[in-house]
């Protein structure tokens, strides 16, 4: 999801939302999570080999799956110096 995120250029012209709304949106309704991706990449005008390879790297055969584990990384993370 990393490699994705960082890969996907968010293009608030097109998608008219900031990459932060994106993640926002996900965490709000994480079963979504395929048009998610979707309307991310059709938010860059330049879809990209990178995304390409991002997007086939994240093996969803099972996006609810994905998602829990997805959130329960985020809270391993230490926001506390941010």
């Amino acid at each position: 999801m990393l490699e994705f995120c960082l890969a996907a250029k968010v293009d608030p012209d097109n998608s008219h939302k900031t990459a932060l709304e994106f993640a926002q949106e996900l965490l709000q309704h994480p079963e979504t999570l395929s048009g998610w991706m979707t309307e991310v990449i059709d938010s860059d005008d330049k879809y990209s080999v990178d995304e390409m390879v991002a997007v086939s790297d994240m093996h969803l055969k099972d996006p609810e799956k994905f998602m829990k584990q997805l959130l329960t990384d985020l809270k391993t993370f230490d926001t506390q110096g941010l």
